[in-house]
């Protein structure tokens, strides 16, 4: 499954999230629910194009950085007063992955977490004819 933003909408516009189709809406916030925590701290040096590839890497589904914004968003995570004018954001949030936490860089991947323990990104990506990429 591939989504696609409007050729009209910027990719980094945040609206492209509310343009794509509701299950792949679910799919994404899911992903942001499981692999991000709310943290004082940033996620900075890893913005959100970095996050959206942590998100590709892990179900195969390729979105724009403006769907992954928009998803943001939708969970309640609002970018830094840094970084809210710039292409790519940071919000504050930390790796669910506790061992992520140690690396510069991190990760935002869900490969810390079992398929059994992912029960509804699981129902909701065999819906879709995804799964998860557990590597």
């Amino acid at each position: 499954m591939t989504t696609t933003a409007p050729a009209e909408l910027d990719v980094n516009d945040p609206a492209a999230f509310d343009l794509l189709p509701e299950l792949e809406r679910q799919i994404i916030a899911e992903w942001v629910r499981l692999a991000l925590i709310p943290s004082r701290r940033t996620t900075k040096p890893r913005t959100s194009y970095g996050l959206k590839h942590d998100l590709e890497a892990d179900l195969g589904l390729y979105i724009t950085n403006g769907a992954l914004k928009g998803a943001l968003l939708a969970s309640g995570y609002d970018p830094t007063p840094r970084t809210a004018a710039a292409i790519n954001w940071a919000v504050y949030a930390q790796p669910s992955n506790p061992c992520a936490k140690r690396w510069k860089w991190g990760s935002y991947r869900l490969s810390h977490l079992p398929e059994d323990a992912t029960p509804t990104l699981t129902a909701l990506l065999a819906v879709a004819g995804l799964r998860r990429r557990l590597e």
